[in-house]
């Protein structure tokens, strides 16, 4: 790409969206070129669409002139990069006015949004429009974009653990600016599964399934003594459980520092920012779990008092087969899952100020990486795996806050974060050290991640995969001017 070619385009944008649409100015470019870590890339401008039709017009004129673009929805990818692309020089595509609940079927629970349509946004209106279906939620925050959560495969709440597989029919556009659309119900191959975590297309509009609003639900708690190899008895042991209750019952497994990480913060009057925080130090808020190394939860799903009970019988019989003690917190009606940012406050567990009113990470310079293996329970390792995973992070000076999500499958997703006070000097350049480390961990143990920060070289592809996409970027893109170095991919 020439400077020359890039003034030319970012011209022509500019005729097409009108006045204010394609920024340059360096308080806003300072703002999306930053991530939750140290990164080099840098836009050089943000395009900002406000329909479809000016995102396809966008990309036929970056493919005319040859000129990358990075496309995001709310730029709120936070501990993976946020709005900033793999390589300096792509122009941001912006998706964040593309505001839309399209349309809105309240007997079937399909729904249709634009990407820049936040969790909070869908809440509400669901809330008025309805009330009898469950609004998805992540940890990620509740202004992150929901089109975003699917298009990175992020792990959501409750019913919609994996959000990609919700999606009923997709609209999206390729890098000449053909409109590409796909549906479940329509035969033939469905083309869906090519697009999330690629860069063969941008995603402008996605209908969800939603899932019925349970009536009843209820938290149940059961601390595990000992290390990863308790850990791990505990979770091959809860697999069979986990597969026969199905989606209306969701396994989760955390270890000390990642709960001590959500409810309170680094004691910076006692402690030298540059340690890890010692295990003693968090006692005080492992009380209620009697100080355990790892604790396990399930939420119960259920839309009568009678199943509610039969579902956690069940449970309680499994935990108490396994030497576990279950402990039980009163039933309610409704999901329980309420919409917050209560998940983000772990991102400022190194900062010396608690969570704004209104979090941004980027702004606030809050420290954050994740590390997402997936794990095979069948691995024989597994326990020894996870141990080393944390005694890299401790030895780096970091606290391993470890979250695991199991399901019906015979994996789990792991989630490791690195969280760290990007105004302390230093703390940059040791977390990306410690996450060089770490991912030689898996390289060395053969474990693959599900997702990718912008430093992770590739996706986990065989060579045919690679192949076969390799061949359709070109058909498709054949100057690489969708968000290349994306996963990986050109």
């Amino acid at each position: 790409m020439t400077l020359t070619r890039l003034r030319e385009a970012l011209a022509d944008c500019a005729t097409l969206l009108g006045p204010g649409r394609v920024c340059a100015n360096s308080v806003e470019l300072a703002r999306v070129n930053a991530a939750t870590f140290l990164t080099e890339a840098r836009a050089p401008a943000i395009l900002k669409p406000v329909n479809r039709e000016q995102v396809a017009a966008c990309l036929r004129i970056a493919n005319h002139y040859r000129v990358p673009v990075y496309p995001v929805s709310t730029g709120k990818n936070w501990g993976y990069g946020s709005a900033v692309a793999p390589h300096d020089g792509c122009i941001l595509l912006s998706l964040a006015c593309l505001t839309a609940i399209v349309e809105f079927d309240a007997q079937t629970g399909h729904i249709r949004l634009e990407p820049g349509v936040s969790f909070q946004q869908l809440h509400a209106y669901l809330q008025e429009h309805g009330p009898r279906f469950q609004p998805p939620h992540t940890g990620s925050g509740a202004q992150t974009s929901v089109i975003g959560n699917i298009m990175e495969r992020g792990i959501g709440k409750g019913l919609y653990e994996d959000m990609a597989t919700h999606v009923h029919a997709c609209e999206a556009v390729l890098a000449n600016g053909q409109i590409l659309k796909t549906n479940q119900d329509a035969s033939g191959p469905h083309l869906f599964g090519l697009l999330p975590q690629s860069n063969l297309a941008i995603v402008v509009e996605i209908t969800l399934q939603l899932e019925p609003a349970p009536h009843h639900s209820q938290l149940i708690t059961f601390p595990i003594d000992g290390g990863a190899a308790a850990l791990l008895r505990a979770v091959r042991g809860l697999h069979d459980t986990a597969m026969r209750a199905g989606p209306r019952s969701q396994f989760a497994f955390l270890n000390d520092y990642r709960i001590t990480s959500q409810l309170t913060q680094f004691p910076h009057d006692h402690l030298d920012a540059r340690v890890a925080l010692p295990r003693e130090w968090m006692q005080h808020c492992l009380a209620p779990w009697k100080g355990a190394q790892w604790i396990g939860a399930c939420t119960v799903w259920a839309d009568d008092v009678d199943e509610l009970d039969w579902r956690r019988k069940r449970l309680i019989v499994a935990l108490h087969a396994l030497g576990l003690t279950p402990q039980t917190e009163t039933p309610i009606d409704g999901p329980q899952l309420a919409l917050d940012d209560d998940g983000l406050r772990c991102a400022y567990w190194r900062k010396k100020f608690p969570m704004p009113l209104q979090p941004d990470l980027d702004s606030d310079r809050c420290g954050v990486i994740w590390v997402a293996p997936v794990l095979p329970l069948g691995n024989p390792h597994l326990d020894t795996i996870i141990s080393e995973l944390e005694a890299v992070t401790l030895g780096h000076g970091f606290e391993p806050a470890i979250a695991l999500r199991t399901g019906r499958t015979g994996s789990m997703r792991l989630i490791l974060g690195l969280f760290f006070d990007r105004d302390l000097p230093g703390a940059d350049p040791r977390a990306l050290q410690c996450q060089q480390a770490l991912h030689a961990v898996l390289q060395r143990t053969n474990v693959q991640c599900y997702r990718h920060t912008l430093f992770d070289s590739a996706v986990s592809m065989d060579a045919g995969a690679l192949s076969v996409f390799a061949a359709l970027k070109t058909q498709i893109d054949p100057h690489g001017i969708l968000a290349p170095g994306r996963y990986g991919l050109a």
